[in-house]
């Protein structure tokens, strides 16, 4: 054999080798950087996305605290936007017939020294961006939906709110937990198919009273579980006093400012009611009658003085009805035509004085009262356009300014008119944008003023100098950057206030299906039992098949049974006659010798034939009739 002893090749591999020449060489710090993004990856992969991270330095939180809080920085009056624009402005209004430059910048040495009283020109210079040291230089919005605001309403502490609207919802909002996104915790239907009409919080902020367009209120606690709920009066009553409850929609409701445990509410049905938390709702303790000309009156609006000795009431023909009260009685002090006959009055307040009220009507005016003094009022402010019936008005804390809502049908823009108490001059006009401010409401410990208007939206105005907490913490609460292992579910059962358990699978259905879930239930529909269908086999949920619907009435419908209170008792009786004639066995063998045989009647009963009239003759004797008739 001959052997090729030729060289063999070597093989190539320089397809396999990459070439590194064209690409730069990473320096260290891009390596580290691509090792820390790997890094985060894989720890948001495993759910430790916050593990190791840095804690930020506290000057990088206060820079960012002052970023969010610039975003909510209201425009400063001196620099107004142009009235295309939709953003909100605060418009001052002179109050002479000359104002100096440094008076139209918000620098008004005099308005200030009324309000905060002798400061040094330090707290003066911190407090260049509020104007008439209100809490007006900054606001957030929260929205509620899409129908207007109603009513709203703080607790003492001012850490949770309640907003109420035409969209039959109330919602809760808490300041500590809340972030930039300023969502509502929770959300209730208090009673379905009728608007929120009111919501006012216990002096205590344990509860709150809810009166919506029906006659019935419901008493709740501060996370919306129903305590109990009033009852309905008599309606074919007509002095209201007799009856137990409101007969008509509630409009208002009132705390007593001593007595934690007593409240007040009023309605259309022309009543102002006392009522006692331990009563539960059942019977209220005093009614006040408002009547006018002999005839009832609805009442708009209803609220008590400091001392609780009084309350004042707003009806809907223009009157203004104060009322002494105690724990047993509400009387008629005085009734006052205070507005015009065709206009409803929203509102009415006393100041803490007890002598002074002031009155909001539909007639477009703002008014204050003497109480002992009723016929003239003291101060009239016109011009102020009022759409809703349930605008509000209130004093300021320090009540030396009085605060309420503009609203138009014409849909022109809305805003809230800060009014100089002494002198009920316009001082400022804040702007709220192209909606209406309809309730407003100025928080003591907050220092915040809100206002509920029109296109469902609240707006919270503040200032970070003068307010505290409140709006000041959610505005500069990031929200928590959303976690790839975060279960959704759970997120939406703590954002809805569910526990694991209890109502956590409910959430993946639609309203529709919760709705017809409430229906198919007999207790939470109210719906009396249907009785078990004969297709269902013997029973159903302990439940027997038939008429009955207990076991107790089953024994009782069987044993009680008599199968002959169908029959006829001759047929009966004469299906035995053969029988005991060849086999007599009862008492027929004592009598066989001495008894006759029986015969019996088998003719067919006669009809009865009427009976002969009588007729008397002159002389008085009777004649039967058809003798002497020729």
């Amino acid at each position: 054999f001959a052997i090729n002893m030729e060289e063999k090749k070597a093989r190539d591999f320089t397809h396999l080798i990459q070439d590194f020449s064209a690409e730069p060489e990473q320096t260290m710090e891009e390596k580290d950087e691509e090792e820390d993004a790997e890094m985060a990856a894989m720890k948001s992969m495993l759910g430790f996305g916050s593990f190791g991270a840095k804690e930020e330095s506290t000057e990088e939180k206060e820079k960012k605290k002052k970023d969010l809080l610039n975003k909510a920085k209201r425009q400063h009056p001196s620099t107004q936007p142009s009235a295309s624009s939709s953003t909100s402005t605060t418009t001052p209004t002179t109050t002479a017939a000359t104002m100096d430059t440094e008076e139209e910048e918000g620098q008004i040495d005099n308005h200030d020294d009324d309000v905060e009283g002798d400061k040094d020109d330090g707290a003066d210079d911190e407090r260049d961006d509020s104007v008439l040291g209100m809490p007006i230089s900054h606001e957030v919005t929260l929205t509620h939906g899409s129908k207007p605001i109603t009513s709203i309403t703080l607790d003492p502490s001012g850490s949770r709110l309640i907003t109420a609207s035409a969209d039959y919802e109330i919602k809760f909002w808490d300041f500590n937990s809340m972030d930039t996104r300023l969502r509502s915790f929770r959300s209730l239907l208090p009673q379905e198919g009728y608007p929120v009409k009111c919501v006012e919080f216990s002096n205590t902020g344990d509860g709150f009273v809810c009166g919506t367009g029906s006659s019935l209120y419901k008493v709740m606690d501060r996370d919306g579980v129903t305590a109990y709920e009033s009852l309905r009066g008599d309606q074919y009553i007509y002095d209201r006093k007799h009856t137990k409850g409101h007969v008509s929609a509630v409009t208002s409701a009132c705390w007593h400012p001593k007595f934690k445990d007593m409240y007040i509410t009023s309605s259309h049905d022309g009543t102002v009611r006392s009522w006692k938390l331990e009563d539960s709702g059942k019977k209220s303790c005093a009614v006040g009658l408002a009547r006018n000309k002999g005839k009832n009156t609805p009442v708009m609006y209803a609220s008590y003085n400091r001392s609780g000795n009084m309350i004042v009431s707003g009806c809907e023909d223009g009157l203004i009805i104060v009322f002494s009260a105690t724990e047993k009685m509400i009387r008629q002090k005085s009734l006052t035509q205070c507005h015009a006959a065709d206009s409803e009055v929203t509102c009415v307040k006393f100041a803490a004085d007890g002598r002074r009220i002031i009155s909001r009507a539909t007639d477009g005016t703002l008014k204050m009262w003497d109480v002992y003094a009723m016929k003239k009022p003291k101060h009239v402010l016109d011009d102020l356009p009022c759409a809703y019936n349930s605008t509000t008005c209130v004093f300021s804390p320090d009540e030396k300014f009085v605060l309420t809502g503009t609203s138009s049908k014409e849909q022109v823009e809305g805003s809230i008119v800060i009014v100089r108490t002494e002198t009920f001059v316009k001082e400022y006009q804040v702007g709220v944008g192209p909606r209406a401010p309809i309730c407003v409401l100025w928080h003591l410990k907050l220092n915040q003023i809100l206002a509920g208007c029109s296109d469902g939206s609240v707006k919270i105005f503040f200032d970070p100098k003068i307010s505290s907490k409140g709006a000041t913490l959610c505005a500069t609460k990031r929200a928590r950057s959303p976690d790839p292992l975060d279960l959704h579910l759970a997120t939406v059962a703590a954002h809805e206030g569910y526990a694991w358990g209890k109502g956590i699978f409910d959430l993946k259905k639609t309203a529709k299906g919760r709705k017809e879930k409430a229906r198919r239930d007999s207790r939470a529909s109210k719906k009396p039992q249907e009785p078990v269908r004969g297709d269902r086999g013997v029973g159903e949920g302990g439940r027997l098949r038939g008429f009955s619907s207990s076991i107790s009435q089953y024994i009782a419908a069987r044993t009680a049974y008599d199968p002959t209170r169908d029959q006829d008792p001759r047929e009966e009786i004469l299906k035995y006659a053969d029988q005991a004639e060849k086999e007599p066995f009862f008492i027929a063998t004592a009598y066989s010798k001495t008894q006759p045989e029986p015969v019996y009647d088998m003719a067919e009963p006669k009809e009865d034939e009427p009976k002969l009239k009588k007729h008397k003759r002159p002389d008085g004797r009777e004649l039967w009739k058809g003798e002497g008739e020729e």
